[in-house]
């Protein structure tokens, strides 16, 4: 289905009110994440993906200059997103639940990883955040996280690294 103009996948939870985990996925890859998630648990949530086809605009922070070569800039479009998130995305994926979750979580890899832990700084609606192998390097992301206080503390915060993280030459 299209919700403000972006493509989301919506799994429901087999029981009404389960938790919504909310996923930003790069192009398609909301049902091969979707199906992975079944194969690890038997929990019961509903799960939506949401495809982000322009990662540099919508889930950076602020504008800055190509970090690589041969990159693009990053504009710094994750407070538009956000709102739109949570403005209509959100509600309509409620809506098409047919009821209110348990909790939302907001997850996310790499940029949208970044995205996630900054959402929790501009927002209270994510009860849990989930950041893996997120993009923590992005140029001025932890004065950021030194100089705000989060918008409300997740009941929980699932941060990772990838196992070439540690080889970045891009040091926080």
């Amino acid at each position: 289905m299209t919700i403000a103009n972006r493509e989301v996948n919506i799994y429901p939870a087999a029981k009404a009110g389960s938790p919504l985990v909310v996923f930003n996925a790069f192009e398609d890859e909301g049902a091969a994440v979707h199906a992975e998630l079944m194969k690890l648990t038997t929990a019961d949530f509903s799960f939506a993906t949401i495809n982000i086809t322009d990662w540099n605009a919508d889930l950076s922070p602020w504008a800055i200059p190509p970090v690589f070569r041969n990159d693009e800039s990053f504009t710094g479009g994750a407070d538009a997103y956000l709102e739109t998130l949570t403005g209509e995305i959100i509600p309509t994926i409620i809506g098409e639940l047919g009821s209110e979750p348990a909790y939302i979580a907001l997850a996310g890899y790499s940029l949208a990883g970044l995205f996630a832990v900054y959402a929790m700084y501009r927002t209270d609606r994510f009860a849990r955040i989930a950041s893996a192998s997120g993009s923590m390097w992005f140029p001025g992301f932890m004065d950021f996280v030194k100089t705000h206080k989060p918008a409300a503390f997740p009941e929980k915060l699932y941060l990772s690294l990838g196992d070439k993280e540690a080889r970045t030459r891009k040091h926080i």
